[in-house]
């Protein structure tokens, strides 16, 4: 049962400067904190769960969990020792702070008793907890003589305890507890030396606040202040320099301590967004939004896990209903068919008769052998595909026909089969099945994973499928697009193969993001909240679109695969909230360079999926591209502002009507934003902005619509998302929530609230951009 034991904390608020000025503690509250450092670390991961627990520590508590104690430990040395050590209490407060799994006190793991020993042949006072070792004392005797511990537990327990005398300090006086973590005794000299160092001139600014302490908040702080590096990030950067380290991290985890119990008063930032919405920067394909299936069996598995289930595309239960509404919530989905083990799957229509299973083989590519798409599986496919109004593409095997270089093992040579191709596409324009496109292989290029084509022969491959494509759809408006190359971008590779296709051949050029790195990187949930290293990837996304208007105007360029960290993403990280920071930065910052479509991995299969695995539940980020599909239009504008670079901002003319619909993504833990609007239309800003053309604040004219999405119970790492506070879950009959946003009045001249930690898309009706109006006639 928890606790129900609350203590108090006194905060002093300069309301003015809306600053914490100190706390006034109780000996309770300075003897809760002091125990923090007395818990073992066995006990700190246990409370946090391994999920929330630093780095890998989590991982090395569950090792040691699924040790066998018969094979793998010494007899004298059972497992909880390990898992569940004793710890000191010094208060029955303390204890009721903390859950009983971690604070020491009932629901602790019984362990074995403390026992010591003395020696029989003397009457010393030595002691010994190791049985029949020789005396240090007279040199003769053993110590085998059993000597009773009074533990400082067992004396807690006794009907005599007196709060005062336990516990760390006296309790002579209340404490204070500055911003950088220094705890005085209070005196009424002490808080006026503080006041002259706040320069607080007016005690009328000055509002005392009173918050609790109880089991929940506890274990929330002590999660906090372990989490240093992720809050240092959020302090001034100019006030750490002029300290040391130590002295900033404790600035930061005291900072976490006052957001936990005062939220209202953690640091807000005033920030102008200008927007330029003369003319676009660049456009996007209509359905920007696209998602993948792949063909991994169940037996896929990475870092000792198999995450993949029945989602591959062989196994995949076409019949759940929530699959299928998730996918025309979005009327349409883009779906793309494709990955790893694509050029290993063989058709079954035509002369090829025999279906073979994919299993395990050690030397084949990616660990598996050859499989197979049955005639029949195919029909249920594309059943399914018509019945949810997907547009869908088809990866197509790339290597039928070819054999490994003798010289070199990855690089594949010799010509392109398309026979099997060309009976599963026969197949399927008879049934009248829709395709919408054909992709090429698959990480064949440059930085080809497992096998590597010659640039030169990989466009004469793709031209020969486009010359096939054209053949068989005669009708020009029903005829499939050609995508390629389906890899990592190399700018070597990519020159010389964009190059030699011929014009016409290609109509999207499709390359592969995996910036994140490993999916086991401990580093992945810092990684996605880091805006210096999320922009690193910019560079290639400028690059590709670069080559592809210097070579192939007439395609567009296409993410066609992202999955953020690969080998099938970050089990505690790729299925979250915070993924959405870098997932939603992806989409905003792929379409400023001109990207027409970006393809997640997945959507469903492995840690980073849109869908669990499991129970095709929607993740987060599934409302985050819902959210973008529907609000999201094909025009992208110039945005700008001069604040955090944690505050990333993206514009794009709205999906419906003429105005605009920003995202506003605040990676902030502790800084929220009050957002205003600058419209600038000026041609020519650098001649203009001395005569202050920019700075006109539009707020109070501005009807808007606020979809705020924030994580639940402020776990960055919570799978369930909230929605203006509402958590988004499926309906009575498994439909997806409708996404209702908040309407704010255009008579409300308030700034658009940006909280940390959250997601907001904003849709502005009557902002006036010319980008976004009608096209006259």
């Amino acid at each position: 049962m928890a606790s129900t034991t609350k203590l108090n904390m006194k905060l002093l608020v300069d309301t003015k400067r809306e600053k914490v000025l100190f706390a006034e503690a109780s000996k309770e509250v300075i003897d809760f904190l002091f125990h923090f450092l007395q818990l073992p670390l066995a006990t700190v991961v246990k409370l946090l769960t391994t999920k929330g627990a630093v780095g890998c520590i989590g991982n090395l508590y569950q090792s040691v969990e699924t040790l066998n104690d018969t094979y793998y430990l010494q007899p004298n040395q059972p497992k909880h020792f390990l898992l569940n050590p004793k710890i000191p209490l010094s208060s029955p407060l303390i204890s009721a702070l903390l859950p009983p799994n971690g604070g020491g006190g009932e629901g602790q793991s019984e362990s074995i008793p403390l026992k010591l020993y003395g020696c029989r042949s003397c009457s010393s006072y030595t002691v010994t907890d190791l049985y029949n070792s020789k005396c240090s004392t007279c040199g003769l005797g053993y110590m085998t003589r059993e000597v009773k511990y009074i533990s400082k537990n067992d004396q807690v327990k006794d009907s005599s305890f007196n709060s005062n005398s336990n516990g760390f300090v006296k309790e002579v006086v209340t404490y204070t507890v500055t911003d950088d973590l220094v705890i005085e005794p209070m005196s009424t000299i002490s808080c006026i030396t503080m006041l002259n160092q706040f320069s607080v001139k007016d005690v009328g600014v000055l509002k005392e606040k009173v918050v609790e302490l109880g089991m929940p908040e506890g274990v929330k702080l002590l999660r906090a202040s372990l989490q240093s590096e992720m809050d240092m990030r959020t302090l001034n950067l100019n006030f750490c320099s002029t300290m040391g380290v130590n002295q900033c991290v404790k600035v930061a985890l005291f900072l976490s301590f006052l957001v936990l119990f005062c939220p209202s008063f953690s640091s807000s930032e005033d920030v102008k967004l200008k927007v330029k919405g003369i003319t676009n920067i660049a456009t996007t394909d209509e359905n920007f939004i696209c998602a993948t299936l792949d063909w991994w069996p169940s037996n896929k598995c990475d870092y000792n896990q198999c995450p993949w289930g029945k989602a591959g595309i062989l196994n995949l239960d076409l019949n759940n209903t929530i699959l299928s509404n998730a996918i025309k919530a979005f009327n349409p989905l883009r779906i793309r068919l494709g990955g790893s083990l694509q050029d290993q799957i063989i058709y079954q229509f035509g002369k090829q008769k025999y279906c073979p299973t994919m299993k395990k083989k050690d030397n084949g590519l990616f660990g598996f052998s050859v499989g197979c798409l049955p005639k029949k599986r195919w029909d249920e496919v594309n059943h399914f595909l018509k019945k949810t109004g997907v547009k869908f593409t088809f990866g197509l095997n790339a290597l039928i026909g070819k054999k490994n270089s003798k010289e070199d093992q990855l690089n594949w040579k010799g010509d392109w089969n398309p026979n099997n191709a060309i009976s599963l596409m026969k197949y399927t324009i008879s049934k009248g099945y829709n395709i919408d496109s054909y992709e090429f292989g698959n990480e064949l290029c440059s930085e080809g994973v497992s096998v590597r084509i010659d640039s030169v022969q990989y466009a004469k491959d793709i031209t020969k499928l486009r010359h096939i494509v054209n053949s068989l759809y005669p009708n020009a408006t029903i005829r499939p697009k050609v995508l390629g190359p389906a890899g990592f971008y190399g700018k070597e590779w990519f020159d010389s193969f964009l190059q030699h296709v011929g014009p016409g051949v290609i109509d999207g050029v499709t390359h592969h993001i995996y910036n994140l790195g490993a999916g086991v990187d401990r580093d992945l949930i810092s990684k996605v909240q880091d805006p210096y290293f999320l922009s690193k990837i910019a560079q290639t996304f400028k690059d590709v679109s670069t080559a592809v208007k210097e070579f192939t105007p007439w395609a567009g360029a296409w993410v066609g695969e992202s999955g953020g960290a690969y080998n099938s993403g970050g089990k505690d990280v790729s299925h979250t909230f915070v993924n959405g920071f870098w997932y939603l930065d992806q989409l905003g910052m792929t379409s400023t360079f001109n990207h027409k479509v970006y393809c997640r991995q997945a959507l469903i299969g492995g840690n980073y999926a849109l869908l669990n695995t499991t129970s095709f539940i929607p993740n987060p980020d599934y409302y985050g591209a819902l959210l973008w599909h529907r609000l999201m239009g094909t025009n992208v504008l110039s945005i700008s502002h001069d604040s955090s670079p944690y505050l990333r901002t993206y514009a794009h003319c709205s999906k419906q009507g003429s105005g605009i619909t920003l995202l506003l993504i605040n990676m902030e833990n502790s800084t929220s934003f009050d957002v205003s609007l600058v419209n600038d239309m000026n041609l020519y800003p650098e001649e203009l902005a001395s005569e202050g053309i920019n700075t006109v604040n539009l707020m109070d004219s501005l009807k808007r619509e606020e979809y705020h999405l924030t994580p639940k119970d402020g776990n960055i790492q919570s799978d369930v998302v909230l929605l203006n506070g509402t958590p988004l879950e499926l309906t009575k009959s498994k439909e997806i929530p409708e996404l209702k946003p908040k309407i704010v009045d255009a008579s409300s001249s308030s700034p658009i609230k940006v909280a940390p930690h959250s997601i907001v898309f904003v849709q502005i009706n009557n902002f006036n951009a010319p980008a976004c109006a009608p096209p006259t006639k």
